[in-house]
């Protein structure tokens, strides 16, 4: 299993805007190969509005044929994204530590 976090910073007032666009593409993530689930969040800072998305990957591989070759440092951004904003977003990964 592998945890990819991904962060964007929104522009001010266009938080809404990107929510509505990752919810609209969130059925043909769930439906990729490796897919093992996932959550969005948002924080409605008026200064500094983001979402972010967890994501469960069954593996590394599922993962990298999902987003890319790029996929360890580089986002998957979905057409019309980038206008909304503030920053290019980042991406980090987890694995698990086990708690036994």
């Amino acid at each position: 299993m592998i945890a990819r976090m991904w962060e964007a910073r929104a522009l001010p007032g266009r938080l809404d805007e990107l929510a509505a666009l990752v919810a609209a593409a969130w059925p043909a993530l769930a439906g990729t190969d490796g897919f093992a689930g996932g959550e969005v969040y948002r924080a409605d800072s008026a200064t500094d509005p983001r979402l972010v998305i967890i994501t469960r990957w069954r593996d590394e591989a599922s993962l990298a044929a999902a987003a890319g070759p790029g996929w360890r440092d580089t986002a998957v951004t979905l057409p019309g994204e980038a206008a909304l904003h503030s920053r290019p977003p980042h991406v980090w990964h987890f694995t698990p530590v086990p708690l036994d």
